[in-house]
């Protein structure tokens, strides 16, 4: 699980026992919903200003945040759970997106 996906879950974690809606704090860091969903789900990196500006909203600090994120890294880690610093890049993916983007290059030369 990488540490990307553990900080999501952290951020909706605190989220959640504030009930404040993602779209609050998406605007709080001037992004969209669907974009900060993104972040809760790792998909998407949080910037350290982000991660400032989330953790403030939240009223924490970006300091105990990244700890409970260690925090359970480490307990996954001690479970047998590898806990990469960011998510595996899918090569199938990488190579379907270069064939689509060649191929939308090579009718443009036409």
């Amino acid at each position: 699980m990488p540490y990307g996906v553990l900080l999501g879950q952290v951020l909706k974690a605190h989220r959640d026992r504030l009930a404040i809606e993602q779209k609050d704090l998406a605007a709080s860091i001037g992004t969209s919903q669907s974009a900060y969903s993104r972040m809760e789900t790792g998909h998407t990196a949080v910037t350290v200003p982000q991660l400032r500006t989330l953790s403030r909203t939240l009223g924490t600090s970006a300091g105990r945040i990244l700890a409970e994120v260690d925090q359970l890294a480490k307990s996954l880690e001690t479970q047998g759970i590898d806990v990469p610093d960011q998510r595996e890049t899918n090569a199938a993916a990488v190579l379907i997106g270069l064939g689509v983007l060649l191929a939308l290059l090579s009718t443009g030369k036409g």
